[in-house]
């Protein structure tokens, strides 16, 4: 496996990709932390991931909120002991030239 041992923290785990991220983390062997706004989101992530034998938590979190990343951090320390990486699959998307709506 992969990423046996290793703890990797996933923001944007709405539908999409971070959720495939964040299951194929747990298939290679890590413990993930999901994370998104969404506690929806997050529950039901972390619950496949469990369903299929690896280990998650879900931290609710909205990532332009610092004190609400420091909380996630903090929640996966005291989970799994270490933070080997991040997929930062959370934006806000603020408009721009590509902005279409």
């Amino acid at each position: 496996m992969l990423l046996k041992d290793k703890v990797i923290v996933v923001t944007g785990v709405g539908p999409g990709m971070g959720r495939k991220l964040a299951v194929i983390g747990a298939a290679e062997g890590a413990k993930i932390a999901v994370s998104a706004r969404s506690a929806g989101f997050t529950r039901e992530v972390a619950e496949e991931i469990t369903a299929a034998g690896g280990q998650a938590i879900a931290i609710p979190t909205d990532v332009t909120d610092e004190a609400q990343c420091e909380r996630l951090a903090a929640a996966t320390l005291e989970a799994f002991g270490q933070i080997d990486g991040l997929i930062n699959s959370a934006y806000l998307f603020g408009g721009g030239p590509l902005d279409t709506h």
